[in-house]
């Protein structure tokens, strides 16, 4: 296999990943009344703490003004709060409220269900090796040409 071709196998099997994992949330999000990718973003708040819009953004690979959309209505939710960063008033920081944590405990168990059933199917050293692989491959596409940590990183560090 060429090099070409293993790139675009990799993209396919990496779309196909995301695409069942939000087909397996998207039931559990709902009944919340939020879309997997609002979930996203609550996720990114509960892991990084509070982050500016642009910085969420990047985190998520989104559009910021797409970001900031979705982040309006889980304010409107109460599960984030918005607010006007002190030291630069154009930035605008979200944090995640009580109400929006607890959300997320409750989609714990609700994940624990859609994928307690598929990683039954691996051994937990599998499972382990499958994770510690895509955690490598994340950080390896985050990293710039010259080996040091791309733009992504550069940027989330500067705005947060």
């Amino acid at each position: 296999m060429d090099a070409l071709e293993m790139q675009w196998r990799m993209l396919a099997g990496m779309r196909r990943v995301k695409d069942q994992a939000e087909r397996a949330l998207q039931p559990f999000c709902a009944r919340h009344g939020i879309t997997p990718v609002q979930l996203r973003i609550l996720m990114a708040l509960r892991e990084a703490g509070p982050l500016t819009v642009s910085a969420l953004a990047r985190q998520n690979c989104m559009a910021e003004a797409n970001n900031s959309t979705l982040c309006k209505r889980l304010a409107g939710q109460g599960l984030v709060v918005r607010r006007r960063a002190a030291e630069d008033e154009r930035q605008v920081l979200v944090s995640l409220t009580p109400e929006g944590e607890a959300l997320l405990r409750e989609l714990g168990t609700d994940c624990d269900a859609a994928f307690g059933a598929v990683a039954a199917r691996f051994t937990p050293e599998e499972f382990e090796a499958m994770l510690h692989g895509l955690e490598r491959l994340a950080a390896v596409m985050e990293q710039g040409d010259d080996g040091r940590a791309g733009d992504h990183q550069k940027k989330e560090s500067a705005s947060s």
